[in-house]
């Protein structure tokens, strides 16, 4: 019942797209200068994923994984809590700090060919402590970016990656990221406008909402809807992201290991095999 009412009050105006017939598509819009800087991996991001994401396994007590090398981007899949997330990027540096609301943020912060993985806990008195192979210091892995060409970057969640992906250009897309095409636009009755996109697949469909305040990107809405074998809507589930700042500079306080954090990484010395 829920799904059917944000289903009606948001799509109300693309109905048609459910049902197969797909508008032409604008060449420029509002997402131009936010598709630009994903390009270009400069930015920093703040927003929340307001809907949890579906439950991975029924333990409801768990809110997060609690082995620090797993990356930043799937620390939801145990989760059923909103999430409040950063992401920052300057070129092949990255930070990606998630946090479920419970005192324990995961982060990753990948320098290079370098990646760290560890825990921010900050308890009642607002004191802040890492951890990452143990209590204060972390250890360098190193990047995976074979795994990043073929799933993209993570940005805290899987909803959020892949709402962000959808805008890309097919051509900037990881290999294993869905398609999408934008469907059409307009204008709310409180004065803020929209963007529409719709990703076809196997049993089901998505309609992706970007909504603009003064041409800033404020929030991010999807319907993703599953099909029976007549190819009718049986289900579906929403998706709501508030975006609360994507400026085009990187926050380079973030692109660094925090004070409190000793890199305990040992490296070959120049000429060293």
């Amino acid at each position: 019942m829920k799904f059917n009412i944000f289903r009606n009050m948001l799509f109300a105006g693309i109905i048609a797209c459910v049902a197969g017939i797909v508008q032409p598509a604008l060449a420029a819009d509002n997402l131009d200068t936010y598709r630009d800087l994903l390009q270009k991996h400069t930015y920093t991001i703040n927003f929340e994923a307001i809907t949890p994401e579906p439950r991975q396994m029924e333990r409801d007590k768990v809110h997060m994984r609690n082995k620090v090398e797993f990356a930043a981007s799937e620390i939801s899949d145990f989760t059923n809590r909103p999430m409040k997330c950063i992401v920052v990027a300057s070129g092949d540096n990255r930070y990606v700090e998630a946090d479920a609301g419970t005192g324990l943020a995961t982060c990753q912060l990948v320098k290079g060919n370098e990646t760290f993985n560890f825990t921010k806990s900050v308890n009642a008195a607002g004191e802040v402590t890492y951890y990452g192979d143990k209590k204060g210091s972390v250890t360098a892995e190193a990047t995976d970016s074979a795994y990043q060409d073929i799933y993209g970057q993570g940005m805290g969640t899987s909803d959020i990656s892949r709402l962000m992906n959808a805008i890309l250009p097919d051509e900037s897309l990881p290999e294993d990221a869905p398609h999408y095409q934008k469907i059409g636009s307009g204008w709310l009755p409180d004065g803020k406008n929209y963007i529409d996109y719709r990703g076809d697949f196997p049993g089901s469909i998505e309609v992706i909402r970007y909504y603009f305040d003064q041409y800033a990107l404020v929030k991010i809405a999807s319907g993703i809807y599953t099909l029976n074998e007549n190819g009718e809507v049986a289900d579906g589930r929403r998706c709501i992201v508030k975006i609360t700042k994507f400026v085009p500079v990187a926050d380079e306080a973030y692109l660094k290991l925090p004070e409190g954090l000793k890199d305990n990484t040992k490296r070959k010395k120049e000429g060293e095999k």
